[in-house]
């Protein structure tokens, strides 16, 4: 039996809401170049070349040698960039 998951909504729960999402084209009100000045926690997309406001967290990523490049050619469905407020998280039995 495969895990159940809990998809849960970011934007309620850090108060953020974007219209219709993020784009990520340049020189464009709401691209990568402006998402520092919608959150302070993103601060260095203003500041740097090609930076998102992904929360990686060095401490806990894991390098995996035997991994190859991802590469995907058979898809037809565009990026939801409202897809970037949510994450699924394995729904523990109590």
């Amino acid at each position: 039996m495969s895990p159940e998951y809990r998809l849960e909504d970011l934007r309620e729960r850090r108060g953020i809401f974007m219209g219709g999402g993020m784009e990520a084209k340049k020189n464009r009100e709401r691209g990568p170049d402006f998402w520092g000045l919608l959150n302070p926690d993103w601060n260095l997309c203003s500041k740097g070349r090609r930076q998102s406001p992904v929360d990686l967290n060095p401490n806990t990523l894991l390098f995996d040698p035997h991994l190859k490049p991802l590469h995907v050619d058979k898809s037809r469905d565009a990026i939801d960039p409202t897809q970037l407020y949510q994450k699924m998280e394995p729904v523990t039995s109590s």
